[in-house]
């Protein structure tokens, strides 16, 4: 009786272990289970990585690149003497002055920009010899930033006072051909044919100039 029941606790004993064995060799399967959350939580966030490298995010990359030089926008230079056909509209006279608008046409091909006041004088004995003082500014007008296009027109309005306003010996009465102008921001002049009368002494100012405004 006594070897029966050892067998029975031996072979209970098995059993025992060969349910522990069948356990453990199913919790690889177990462990294994994650796996595939991993590859779905992923998945949302391959569209937003996988963008930069699609045909489409290359023409976008073209147009951030393209986009600061269009915004970038060229400067318009300075008119430059040659630019500009320099001429005299038509006079109008106020108390011994005669007022003319000294005009300005962009005859170049592109935009050109002027601002400021152009330097005046009178010129005469057909050498280009100044006579008298230059044209002396005034505050008439603020001084504005004009972009001409080509064939547009500025002015400047510019004052020629009555040589006889002066005591001849004071004046020094000088027969003149016209006047030599620079546009604003220019070293070269240009030449603008006018007979009139200035007055040899400097001391005696006839001339007065406006800064460039818009139009003729």
């Amino acid at each position: 009786m006594r070897s029966a029941h050892l067998v029975v606790v031996v072979g209970l004993g098995l059993a025992l272990a060969g349910c522990t064995s069948n356990n453990n060799a199913s919790s690889p399967s177990a462990s294994s289970s994650p796996s595939p959350s991993i590859s779905t939580t992923a998945s949302p966030s391959s569209p937003a990585s996988s963008s930069p490298a699609s045909g489409g995010s290359s023409s976008s990359g073209a147009s951030m690149s393209t986009s600061p030089s269009a915004s970038a926008a060229p400067a318009v230079a300075l008119c430059s003497t040659s630019d500009l056909r320099v001429s005299l509209g038509n006079p109008n006279g106020a108390a011994g002055t005669t007022f003319y608008p000294l005009v300005m046409t962009n005859v170049s091909a592109t935009p050109c920009r002027l601002s400021g006041y152009p330097g005046v004088s009178l010129v005469g004995g057909g050498s280009g010899q100044q006579v008298g003082a230059a044209a002396v500014r005034t505050q008439s007008n603020p001084v504005r930033v004009l972009t001409l296009k080509p064939g547009q027109r500025a002015h400047a309005t510019l004052g020629v006072a009555t040589a006889e306003n002066y005591p001849p010996k004071r004046c020094q009465p000088t027969p003149a051909n016209g006047f030599r102008v620079y546009p604003p921001n220019q070293t070269r002049s240009a030449y603008v044919a006018q007979a009139t009368t200035g007055c040899r002494n400097t001391g005696v100012t006839l001339l007065q100039i406006a800064p460039m405004s818009a139009g003729s």
